[in-house]
């Protein structure tokens, strides 16, 4: 009866002891493909420490909640937003770990007359060739591809091809009214998030429409100690090999690869 009553205290005690956690603030790509969750579960179950999403969207909504909210983690594409986190003291060890990738998306009615198969140089030159129109707008992960798309295949548009939109949430839209090409993240077209049925990908299989997602971590003198030692443990399991052969391996949606592993 003794021993009944000792093993009942060691078992009341092992399960009410605190369940380590962390809160990490995750970019809306990889929470809505269920990327994010993959991971999760696969980290769980080694660590036995539990995630929780207190943040998932685009990088404003991740940078408030950072700012706000106790963050152990965050995870975003380069960019400013994420390096001024690290910069303002908040976070500490950003790296990168995944790419996703941009897309050159026009209308079907196509023109450039850009045919299957053609690779993004030839899809480029088609359409400063053809004098068709190209839609810019100012997010800096699409500009900045399209920079060294432009700088790496000496590309040159003509001033009159060039139009410009800062309703980045209604681009292809715009794209569509305008019968314009534009460059677009593959992930929210493919998930129909910004989507039109006129429109289509005309190519995203290539290196420099990739982009990175960057990781940081909680500081230790923000988290504590021992949160940030978690933290740590979280972001070398995004880069194991273990997760990087998992991002190859990850069919997002309709089957296409939508994540890129960075080593």
């Amino acid at each position: 009866m003794r021993l009944l009553f000792i093993l009942l205290i060691a078992f009341m005690t092992l399960h009410s002891a605190e369940v380590p956690q962390l809160k990490v603030a995750i970019i809306g790509g990889m929470t809505m493909s269920g990327f994010w969750q993959e991971i999760e579960k696969r980290f769980e179950s080694k660590y036995a420490i539990k995630l929780i999403t207190l943040a998932s969207g685009p990088k404003h909504i991740l940078d408030e909640a950072c700012r706000s909210e106790d963050i152990d983690l965050v995870t975003m594409h380069a960019s400013d937003t994420i390096s001024d986190l690290v910069a303002d003291g908040g976070f500490v060890d950003l790296m990168p770990w995944v790419r996703n990738r941009q897309a050159i998306i026009g209308p079907k009615t196509n023109p450039a007359n850009i045919k299957e198969g053609d690779d993004v140089k030839t899809i480029l030159e088609k359409i400063v060739s053809s004098k068709a129109k190209f839609l810019l707008h100012d997010s800096s992960g699409s500009m900045q591809v399209l920079h060294v798309l432009i700088y790496h295949y000496n590309i040159a548009f003509a001033s009159e091809q060039i139009l410009y939109t800062q309703n980045k949430r209604e681009l292809i839209h715009e794209a569509s009214r305008q019968n314009a090409y534009t460059i677009f993240g593959q992930i929210p077209f493919l998930m129909k998030k910004q989507f039109r049925e006129d429109m289509k990908i005309y190519s995203s299989d290539e290196r420099y429409l990739q982009r990175p997602y960057l990781v940081a971590i909680g500081s230790k003198e923000r988290i504590g100690e021992r949160r940030y030692e978690n933290a740590k443990k979280l972001q070398e399991f995004l880069l194991s090999s273990e997760i990087q052969k998992f991002i190859k391996e990850f069919q997002g949606v309709d089957g296409e690869q939508i994540f890129f592993p960075i080593k």
